[in-house]
Formats: structure tokens, C-alpha cells, sequence
């Protein structure tokens, strides 16, 4: 499919490729970034500014990841498609609240919105590839934040099994994948909580593995 041959155009080669944005406007065209721009987010978590300037920052951490380049290139695809979209709920759902910019469900929301940008807009679907393709982009956007608050969930094991069972709809997706878009989220900021956050992210790793469903759904 032309789509899923272009989103593959845009990813370097190696952690040492030089990446922008910029490149991204082949696929979405000038305006895409239009929102993200206009999108501020709350200083104490996000000292870098607006939306878009996150997402680059994001996508810097991602490539530059060696595992990233280990994984298969569809997987590969879906993680790179999703870090560039992984806020963009951010646009619609961003408002002062208390003198506090805050984007409540944005993740939910922007789930949805990749959804139907990659349906209709871009033609992703009519064959069980890009089902997979669809739905595991859309599944990395949704449970994005999930890794950083995982501890905080009433019983975190059952809650990773059961968002590791989208597998079996979304093959491609796995907590491996989630992890290595959260890592990067995480990263990709100007706050003093990198470290708690990152910490967040491997006690979430650990949970996914001890719990037997890291990289597929849980074998019940």
C-alpha cells in the first residue's frame, strides 16, 4: 500500500540519520502541524512548550533507541506512525482549567482521531494487514500514558494482561512496542520527574514480563 510505503520512507536508517518533522509534511501535508503548534501544555511536565515541539522531541528519542532498528519494519511502522501521532488528541481536548493547561483524555481521543485519519483519509483498511497496521497504531496512541501509571492501577497485572489481550485483534501489538513509545515519551520532555517517570516505565516492564505477556497476549 502507497500509505504504509511512504510512512516507511520517512524513517532514517540509523540512530545516526538526522530527522525533522518537516519530512512528515509528505504524508499529511504543511498544515498537519498547524494544531500542535497552537497546543501548549502545562510547564511543570512539558518546559519544551507546545504539542509539536514534544512530538519532535518524542520521535528524537525514539530513533535514536537502538532497539527500535532491532524491530521488525511493519512494528517498526506502526511505533514511528504512533510517536508522531501520540498526542494529537492533545488539539481537541487541551484547556485552561485553575490557570492550568490540561488535556483531559486526550489519549482516548486521540485514538480516535488516527482512526479515522487513517480510514478514510488514507484509505487504511480492506485487507487484515492493515487492519493490524490500523488498530496497533491506534492501540499505541491510546494506551500511551498506561506504563507511567501503571503501579498506580488497583491491580496493575491484571490490568497489563488485559491490554495485552488487543494483541489477538492488533498482532503487531504488544507491551514491548507501548514501552519503547512510553520510554520515549518520557524522554522527550524539559521537567524534573524524567527519572520517577522512567522509573515508572521499567517497573511496568517488569510487571509485563513477570505476568507472562511482554511480547504477545497472555497464553490463557
Amino acid at each position: 500500500m502507497r500509505f504504509l510505503d511512504e510512512v516507511k520512507d520517512c524513517i532514517p536508517e540509523s540512530p545516526e540519520t538526522e530527522f525533522s518533522l518537516d519530512r512528515m509534511e509528505r504524508l499529511f501535508g504543511a498544515s498537519f502541524r498547524t494544531g500542535m503548534k497552537a497546543t501548549l501544555q502545562n510547564p511543570a511536565f512539558h518546559g519544551e512548550g507546545d504539542v509539536d515541539t514534544h512530538t519532535e522531541m518524542v520521535l528524537r528519542e525514539l530513533l535514536k533507541n537502538p532497539a527500535f532498528y532491532r524491530l521488525p519494519g511493519m512494528q517498526r511502522a506502526e511505533l514511528f506512525l504512533a510517536a508522531v501521532l501520540h498526542d494529537i488528541g492533545k488539539v481537541k481536548t487541551t484547556q485552561m482549567e485553575n490557570g492550568v493547561w490540561v488535556s483531559p483524555h486526550h489519549a482516548s481521543t486521540g485514538s480516535q482521531m488516527v482512526r479515522t485519519l487513517l480510514w478514510q483519509d488514507f484509505g487504511v483498511c480492506g485487507t487484515p494487514e492493515m487492519l493490524v497496521f490500523r488498530e496497533t497504531v491506534c492501540a499505541l496512541v491510546r494506551y500511551h500514558m498506561l506504563p507511567v501509571r501503571l503501579m498506580a492501577q488497583d491491580d496493575p497485572e491484571r490490568t497489563v494482561r488485559r491490554i495485552a489481550s488487543v494483541g489477538e485483534l492488533a498482532k503487531d501489538f504488544s507491551w514491548e512496542l507501548l514501552l519503547l513509545l512510553a520510554e520515549a515519551d518520557v524522554r522527550g520532555r524539559i521537567a524534573d520527574d524524567i527519572g520517577e517517570g522512567l522509573t515508572q516505565v521499567e517497573l511496568a516492564r517488569m510487571t509485563a514480563a513477570e505476568a507472562g505477556c511482554l511480547s504477545a497476549p497472555y497464553p490463557f
